[in-house]
C-alpha cells in the first residue's frame, strides 16, 4: 500500500513509473486461510491508583507569599510510589512564574517544604506488573496562584 502511494506521488512529479509495479514478483495465493491469533499483552501492567492525595493547605501556602503581591508559581514534583503504596523519594522544584519580586528564597523554601510534606502523605495502590507490586516514579506539575 505504501509502495503504491509512493509510486503515485513520484509519478505526479514527473518521475517515470513502471506500468505494473508488481511485475516480476511471484505472488502465490495461500492454500489455507491464515490463522487468526488474538493479541495478548505479554506483561500485564496496571498503573498505581491514588487512594489519598491531599494538597497543601491554603493557609500553609499563604505564609509563602512572595513579597505580598499576587502572582503564580510553578511547582515540579518528582516522586516514586513504593511497593507498599507509600511515597518514597520526593523532590520538589519551585519555579517563579509571574512575580516581579524574585529575591524571596524563604518563600520558595516554604512552598517546597509544604509540597514535600503533602506529597509524602500521599498513598497509592502500587503499580503491578504480572500481578506483583512494582516501584514506579512520576513527575507532576502544579501551578499555584497567589491572589
Amino acid at each position: 500500500m505504501l509502495r503504491l502511494g509512493l509510486i503515485a506521488v513520484l509519478g505526479g512529479l514527473g518521475v517515470p513509473t513502471p506500468a505494473d509495479p508488481w511485475a516480476g514478483l511471484d505472488v502465490v495465493p495461500a492454500s489455507q486461510p491464515a490463522e487468526v491469533v488474538e493479541w495478548v499483552d505479554p506483561v500485564p501492567y496496571r498503573p498505581p491508583r491514588p487512594l489519598f492525595t491531599p494538597a497543601p493547605s491554603d493557609a500553609s501556602l499563604a505564609t509563602a507569599r512572595f513579597g505580598g503581591e499576587p502572582g503564580w508559581i510553578r511547582v515540579d514534583a518528582s516522586y516514586c510510589v513504593e511497593t507498599d503504596g507509600r511515597v518514597g523519594y520526593v523532590r520538589v522544584k519551585v519555579r517563579l512564574g509571574r512575580f516581579s519580586y524574585w529575591g524571596d528564597r524563604r518563600g520558595r523554601r516554604r512552598v517546597r517544604k509544604r509540597f514535600k510534606q503533602a506529597i509524602s502523605r500521599w498513598r497509592f495502590e502500587p503499580a503491578r506488573v504480572a500481578g506483583s507490586p512494582r516501584r514506579s516514579c512520576f513527575i507532576t506539575q502544579f501551578n499555584v496562584l497567589f491572589e
